[in-house]
């Protein structure tokens, strides 16, 4: 292996962000790895619409014969996503490496919603403690599962390297658990808007006959308007993170295709405990708000209302909110909202 993949003796769990005990040993400072090292996001690219789900492997690659017996990574995103999942890499399991950083499964509701409010998944990964395991080749360091936001610009995943961030150990004997920071390469979720339907093409007006103008010269001017057309289109699905004692947000659009004046109309069709978020028997003491942030409007969905006004065709961003008491009880709540397009000629 070059040497300049290896840096100080058993550097190991400081460049992972573990916490260990570690002698007076001088350490050599570690540099960037100029070979086969890297630290990548599989797929690079992805293509997805509001509201659909997508998972991104992590994955830590050596080339042949060089090996590693540690690897940490973090992830980072420019918003527009929300994290749902995350799953430790499979290869890493089973050669019986230790996990690093990894939430128990009675704290991933608490990682994951901290992870969405900093747009960044900390420092997981993986070290063997018996001094002589390794691994060589492409390894997944953890799969991350996301829901897509609003459509619009593209998010950007990235892996920033460093001591409580990305690296890697040397698997080599001569230099076990040796400093390594490899290259890093993120990628790309596209997230395009939807482009609106052509507007329909009016049925042409039968020319009349021209007819001579009465001897006094008076001229009787007729002419027919449609009906005109109004649509709407508004995601099928959202995720709203639950955070207690805080007014919860989450930002969307609605598009509607027109060619006449209208109003955007919200209501909660539930007969019972209406405008109010649901798990069974369970329900928030606070309701849920629809909000108009450009206006501004803020219909509260416990009686339902209009959001938005205007004319033609519009992108209308719009938030959902929703306050938690720190008294309601835990669950995985839901609301169907109902969104209607009405002329308002």
């Amino acid at each position: 292996m070059n040497p300049i993949h290896r840096l100080g003796q058993k550097a190991a769990a400081l460049a992972l962000g573990a916490t260990v005990i570690v002698s007076s040993l001088a350490i050599a400072a570690p540099v960037m790895a100029a070979g086969p090292y890297t630290l990548t996001v599989s797929p690079a690219t992805v293509n997805t619409t509001p509201g659909g789900s997508f998972s991104v492997d992590v994955v830590g690659t050596t080339i042949t014969p060089d090996s590693i017996s540690g690897v940490t990574a973090s992830l980072t995103w420019t918003g527009g996503l929300t994290l749902t999942g995350i799953t430790k890499g499979a290869d890493w399991v089973a050669a019986g490496a230790g996990a690093l950083g990894f939430p128990s499964v009675a704290n991933t509701a608490t990682f994951i919603a901290a992870a969405n409010a900093a747009g960044k998944i900390p420092a997981l990964g993986f070290s063997f403690l018996d001094g002589s395991s390794n691994l060589v080749g492409a390894h997944t360091v953890f799969t991350a599962t996301f829901t897509a936001g609003t459509c619009g610009a593209a998010v950007t995943f990235g892996l920033p390297l460093g001591p409580s961030d990305g690296g890697m150990l040397d698997g080599d004997a001569a230099n076990y658990a040796g400093t390594i920071i490899p290259t890093a390469t993120g990628g790309t979720v596209n997230n395009p808007c939807a482009t609106p339907p052509p507007a329909p093409t009016p049925t042409p007006v039968p020319t009349p006959t021209p007819t001579l103008a009465p001897a006094n010269g008076s001229v009787t001017v007729t002419g027919t308007l449609d009906a005109g057309f109004l649509a709407l289109q508004c995601p099928t699905a959202l995720t709203i993170p639950l955070v207690r004692n805080a007014t919860n947000v989450k930002d969307f659009s609605c598009v509607v295709f027109s060619n006449i004046t209208w109003n955007l109309n919200v209501q909660d069709p539930s007969a019972t405990h209406k405008g109010h978020m649901v798990d069974g028997a369970k329900v928030l003491t606070a309701s849920m708000h629809v909000v108009n942030t450009g206006v501004p409007t803020d219909v509260d969905l416990a009686t339902g209302g209009n959001v938005a006004a205007g004319a033609n065709s519009v992108t209308q961003a719009l938030q959902l909110q929703q306050f938690v008491n720190p008294s309601d009880p835990s669950g995985s709540y839901g609301i169907t909202l109902t969104f209607q397009a009405l002329s308002t000629f």
